[in-house]
């Protein structure tokens, strides 16, 4: 901002000011000097424009100025004198109390990167300083956190094992950038890609001897020539083993030399590192080795890949627990470069073993971090968000992919057995518990080991579709509750005659349509009467299954509440959760009915005193059925007839009825619902045949 050139102006009326003391740069270099009134001074104290070599303006040394540069450092090497001079003025003026120490933003010493970042803003006023100590006279200072840096000697030797690979050639050029000027790199094929000659090419250009070997690795007299031309160029500091070579296949499949093949680079090459080191190597400072989070927590299909990392983490710890150097790191899937990288192409964010690929300049930050910590096994990796079981899932498939951490159905074959394409015993398990807890589907070990994602699907949907029948049967089941609400304009008859063929006043075999309470019949068998007892889709047996199914565990302020549901459902279509709310926050059961009532008054085509009734009434109802036993205490003499419709299942076809009388027992199932069948032309039929 060179405002401030305009108001200077304004100050002096035009004239501008006979000093100027300048930190500033640029623009605001230039605005300064223009400040100056005729004969001015400019002393700049700012080193930015000189080392930028900024043009000035000669026009502006018509007015007289002078320029003087201000640079306290040339005085302690040519003006000793003036030097000492200034010095015995300063320490006056501080005595005085002229000179004033400047302002200071303290930063605590746990707040470095804070403090950084501040003073990198360029808006602080005075000194930014870090507080080191709690008192003055304290003589350690609190603990500041830092992190290591590895640096190389130019005059040692480096040695990488697997050094042509992607991880391999960004290793080299990290040790490079940190200074080692002598490298080895060992690599079976050697040099096959246009890529590794150029990378070579360009360290030459930064006077780095590379030599690359192809020596075997896997030999004890391998690893000794490799380190003997090495020690050629140089003392060795480090050795690096990145050296990799997959055999993968379920352990059904592996062989002893599919496991030999995969070891030799890994835990073969390592152990001849080891001894020969020990001999060749005084000054060694690093012994790598890249291992993989396969090693810890297993990964389907590389047994034996595994058993490599592992052997080579257990002679990193036997060497430090020696006292000499060693360091394993366990890598996650890397991106980029690599096995992975060749293997996924571009899908960088495809998770493998639970990792997501870590980006190279990820793993090249870490290094340093990594090298310089005491423990002898880390690790480094990028962990994908857990997905917790079917947390999520919208259906079994889905479930499964979580578990097995598989994004996209499309990588992977649906025919194949879920073994095969990487379960573990965990997810195994993992698998088996989720199926049963949350989609009620329960397998045996051999169900789960040839399981597929083709079977998957097929289960899933037999489970949707059972899950809609269920529901479908549950809501028909619901809606005969609303059913005994009946005909408010016929209700106050005690006995009503219903329309039929004959409608004479006087017949001689009626047919009764009584609510079913079997203690009726009883006692018109008591009364010697004879008859048949037609039961039209019910009994003890069903009320009581419903009542269980719906009903379980009630209580009465809960089966009270769920009526309440049920009705405001049907009265009020558009119910949201907080009307219910609002009604159920009532403290009693009638006053909730009287706010349904209130919400409802529009839709309702019951009189209110009637709902009111026969709200009570259904409670009472349901009740009853809750508490109703199936026991026979004393069974009819009269034959029962038992008309049942199609849709109802999960019971005994005759409904248990067969229990309660001593005579024949017919059942005959019609299409229908619970409601539905009553309209249906084949029950008049039957009760017209089967009664009369």
């Amino acid at each position: 901002d060179t405002s401030f050139e305009t108001l200077i102006k304004e100050r002096t009326n035009g004239r501008g000011v006979d000093f100027v003391l300048n930190s500033l740069s640029e623009e605001k270099l230039q605005a300064s000097i223009r400040c100056l009134a005729r004969g001015g001074h400019f002393l700049e104290i700012g080193k930015y424009d000189m080392m930028k070599d900024s043009k000035l303006a000669m026009t502006l040394f018509q007015k007289g100025i002078t320029f003087t540069a201000v640079l306290v450092d040339l005085m302690f090497k040519e003006k000793r004198d003036l030097m000492q001079v200034l010095h015995k003025l300063i320490v006056e003026d501080i005595s005085k109390g002229i000179i004033q120490p400047l302002p200071t933003t303290v930063f605590q010493a746990h707040e470095i990167e804070q403090a950084f970042r501040y003073l990198a803003t360029a808006k602080h006023i005075g000194k930014v300083v870090l507080k080191i100590r709690d008192n003055e006279d304290d003589l350690a200072s609190v603990p500041i956190s830092y992190l290591p840096r590895v640096y190389c000697n130019p005059e040692q030797s480096f040695v990488i094992a697997g050094g042509l690979g992607g991880f391999g050639l960004e290793l080299a050029d990290w040790l490079i950038i940190r200074g080692c000027r002598k490298l080895v790199l060992s690599s079976s094929r050697g040099i096959t890609k246009p890529y590794q000659q150029y990378r070579i090419n360009t360290w030459h250009t930064y006077g780095v001897q590379v030599l690359i070997s192809t020596e075997d690795i896997s030999t004890e007299q391998g690893c000794r020539r490799l380190l003997q031309q090495a020690i050629q160029m140089g003392p060795i500091a480090g050795i690096f083993n990145l050296a990799v070579q997959l055999r993968d296949a379920i352990i059904e499949n592996q062989s002893v030399d599919r496991f030999a093949e995969c070891l030799a680079p890994k835990a073969t090459a390592t152990h001849h590192f080891d001894l020969i080191s020990r001999e060749l190597c005084p000054m060694l400072k690093h012994f790598v080795v890249f291992s993989s989070v396969s090693c810890g927590r297993g990964n389907a299909g590389q047994s034996n890949y595994g058993m490599a990392n592992s052997i080579m983490e257990r002679i990193i710890e036997h060497r430090v627990a020696q006292g000499l150097p060693g360091k394993a790191i366990q890598w996650g899937a890397i991106g980029e470069v690599g096995i992975v990288a060749d293997m996924q192409e571009d899908k960088i964010d495809m998770e493998i073993g639970g990792t997501l690929q870590q980006r190279l300049s990820s793993c090249i930050q870490v290094l340093d971090q990594l090298l310089t910590t005491a423990e002898p096994v880390v690790a480094s990796m990028v962990v994908a968000e857990k997905r917790s079981s079917s947390g999520g899932a919208k259906n079994i498939v889905e479930a499964v992919m979580n578990i097995m951490n598989i994004r996209d159905m499309k990588s992977v074959s649906v025919e194949s057995t879920l073994a095969d394409i990487g379960m573990d015993s965990l997810m195994a398990v993992e698998i088996r518990q989720v199926l049963e807890r949350d989609f009620d589907i329960i397998l045996t070990p051999q169900d789960l080991r040839t399981l597929t994602f083709s079977k998957l699907q097929k289960l899933a949907d037999a489970k949707v579709e059972n899950e809609a029948a269920e529901a479908t049967t549950q809501q028909l089941q619901l809606e005969d509750l609303l059913a005994s609400f009946g005909d408010e304009a016929a209700s106050h008859h005690t006995v009503l005659r219903l329309p039929s063929k004959c409608n004479d006043l006087e017949y001689d075999r009626p047919v009764l349509l009584i609510p079913g309470i079997e203690s009726i019949v009883k006692r018109l068998e008591a009364r010697s009467l004879q008859g048949k007892l037609m039961l039209i889709d019910g009994s003890p047996l069903y009320l009581q299954r419903f009542a269980s199914h719906h009903l379980s565990g009630y209580d009465d302020e809960h089966l009270q509440m769920a009526i309440l549901t049920l009705i405001l459902s049907f009265a009020l279509p558009s119910v949201t959760t907080e009307i219910v709310a609002e009604i159920m926050s009532a403290a009693t059961y009638e006053l909730r009915v009287s706010k349904m009532l209130e919400m409802g008054r529009e839709t309702n085509p019951f009189s209110e005193e009637y709902t009111r009734k026969m709200m009570r009434v259904l409670f009472y109802r349901l009740k009853a059925a809750m508490n109703m036993s199936t026991e026979v205490k004393e069974k009819l003499a009269s034959p029962l007839v038992l008309v049942r419709s199609s849709t109802i299942s999960e019971i005994e076809e005759d409904y248990g009825l067969s229990e309660f009388t001593q005579s024949s027992m017919i059942v005959k199932v019609i299409d229908g619902t619970h409601q539905t069948m009553l309209s249906n032309m084949e029950l008049i039929e039957i009760i017209n045949k089967d009664t009369l």
